[in-house]
C-alpha cells in the first residue's frame, strides 16, 4: 500500500510551513527587540547601582568612623564614668552607629531571550511512502 499526501494536504502543508516561517521570523524579531531594550535598560540600572554602591560604601565608612571616634572618647574616660549611666549611654550610642547596616546592591539580572528554532520544516517530511 502506498501512502501519499493529497493535493489539498500538500497545499495545507505548504501554507502551514509558510505561516510557521512568518511566525518564527516575527518571534525572532520580537526577541531581538526585547534583548536590545533589556541591554539599554540594564545599562541604566548598572549606572544607578554603581552610584548607590559608592554612596553606600561612603556611608558605611562614615558610620564606622563615628563609632570609632566614640570608642576612642569612651576609652579616654575614667573607668568610673565608663561603668556609670553616662558610659552605658555612650556605649549604646556607639553601638547604634557601629551596627548600622547597609549592603551593596547586587541585582539578579534576567536573561536575554535566545531560543533555537522550535520546529522542523514540514517540506522536509516525505510526501509519499
Amino acid at each position: 500500500m502506498v501512502f501519499k499526501l493529497t493535493t489539498s494536504e500538500i497545499h495545507l502543508r505548504d501554507e502551514l510551513q509558510s505561516d510557521l516561517i512568518k511566525a518564527w521570523e516575527a518571534a525572532q524579531e520580537a526577541m531581538r527587540e526585547f534583548n536590545a531594550a533589556q541591554r539599554a535598560a540594564k545599562a541604566k540600572v548598572e549606572d544607578a547601582v554603581i552610584m548607590f554602591n559608592k554612596i553606600a560604601e561612603n556611608t558605611k565608612a562614615f558610620t564606622d568612623a563615628i563609632a570609632e571616634r566614640a570608642q576612642e572618647e569612651i576609652d579616654a574616660r575614667s573607668p568610673g564614668w565608663r561603668e556609670g549611666e553616662c558610659g552605658a549611654n555612650a556605649g549604646h550610642w556607639r553601638d547604634e552607629w557601629k551596627t548600622f547596616f547597609i549592603d551593596e546592591l547586587d541585582p539578579d539580572w534576567p536573561c536575554s531571550i535566545d531560543i533555537d528554532k522550535p520546529y522542523m520544516d514540514l517540506t522536509e517530511l516525505p510526501e509519499e511512502a
